[in-house]
């Protein structure tokens, strides 16, 4: 899937977390994605193309405040509310049961689903995630900071101006950051600076 196709195919559910943002492909047992910070769904795009043969493929914008979806300024973002979300999409989409792939902080958010939904569950695949006793990782704590401090904006705001910026910051975590071509970074940080809610 190009930017471009991820674009066009977006959906949204309506539930009472927000407007969800999603992306869907193929047919059969459904699969739920769930992204980390700072992505979207995009993140999943070769895994959906190399699944939806199979399955019906449907990656949120999951961490509400992220991606495309909407929210109102006062929705709730804790990950327990995230989880209570996810669970709102599926009976949105009336799915009963899915299979579940997380990563990142979308893994912690997984987690609670699980703990909170188990009958909703064929499988559970967690990637890289946080987990109980590494919540939040300790990588991320300059970032919470600097959201705390309201700067998280602007350095959103250097590494959309300088795409190579973004690659050099995320090189531990992509085995090649050139795959992080300036249209995908566009992907992920447009939307983090596309309200005043979201810079704030």
């Amino acid at each position: 899937m190009e930017v471009r196709e991820f674009h066009a195919s977006r959906r949204f559910a309506d539930v009472t977390s927000g407007r969800i943002a999603y992306v869907e492909r193929g047919s059969g047992p459904a699969a739920l994605f769930l992204h980390g910070v700072p992505l979207n769904g995009f993140h999943w795009r070769h895994i959906i193309s190399g699944l939806a043969g199979e399955r019906r493929c449907i990656a949120l914008d999951d961490l509400m405040g992220l991606g495309y979806t909407e929210i109102s300024a006062t929705q709730d973002l804790s990950f327990t509310a995230q989880a209570r979300m996810v669970a709102e999409v599926l009976d949105a989409l009336r799915l009963e049961r899915v299979d579940l792939i997380a990563n990142d902080s979308g893994g912690a958010v997984a987690q609670i689903f699980v703990a909170h939904h188990p009958h909703r569950l064929r499988t559970l695949t967690l990637t890289n995630c946080d987990v109980h006793d590494n919540w939040p990782p300790h990588a991320i704590l300059p970032t919470i900071e600097m959201a705390r401090q309201n700067t998280l904006a602007a350095l959103y705001e250097r590494l959309l101006a300088d795409p190579a910026a973004f690659r050099a910051r995320f090189t531990r975590t992509y085995v090649d950051p050139s795959i992080l071509t300036d249209e995908i970074v566009r992907v992920y940080v447009e939307p983090l600076l596309g309200s005043a809610e979201r810079r704030g």
